[in-house]
């Protein structure tokens, strides 16, 4: 609504100013071509600082919108995330998997972090998965290492989501 409203003051306060303009320059000046130019010169300097300060108004509320996006994000994944000290191997690659996706879905910023974590994952599950099938149990997995990396991540998206 406020980009129609936007659209329709440039229209009427160029339309205002070409006709004012052409007025004074056809009292002024009898030769129509001089005019003609004129307001046409006029017009197109006015319709094109017109839509590039649409474009630039757009372009910043968008990147605030993203950045708001990705905050309220980190701060839901961050919330979803409760260590106690009961959890166990399957809870933790669970939080490992929240913390990727939130790096998948902010790649374009967080490539580094989301590789990192996309091929930690992958490797607990593949080494959960060949325990499983061995008819191995999970008891004596010692997954310090998952916990650190989750811990870790936690922390870096409490970060991201009280940076605003």
């Amino acid at each position: 609504m406020i980009v129609v409203l936007n659209v329709i003051s440039v229209i009427v306060g160029l339309t205002a100013s070409v006709l004012t303009i052409m007025r004074f320059f056809k009292e002024k000046f009898q030769r129509k071509v001089p005019m003609l130019m004129l307001l046409f010169i006029t017009t197109a300097i006015i319709v094109l600082s017109g839509l590039y300060l649409s474009e630039q108004r757009n372009l910043k509320a968008m990147k605030q919108m993203i950045k708001q996006n990705r905050t309220n994000d980190a701060k839901i994944v961050a919330a979803s995330i409760i260590i106690t000290g009961w959890e166990d191997v399957g809870d933790y690659i669970g939080y490992l998997a929240q913390i990727t996706g939130f790096y998948h879905r902010h790649h374009d910023i967080y490539q580094t972090e989301y590789e990192t974590n996309d091929r930690a994952l992958k490797e607990w599950q593949d080494h959960l998965k060949e325990r499983r099938e061995t008819d191995k149990t999970w008891r004596s997995i010692n997954y310090d290492d998952l916990k650190g990396l989750v811990k870790a991540g936690e922390d870096n998206i409490e970060k991201i989501a009280n940076i605003n």
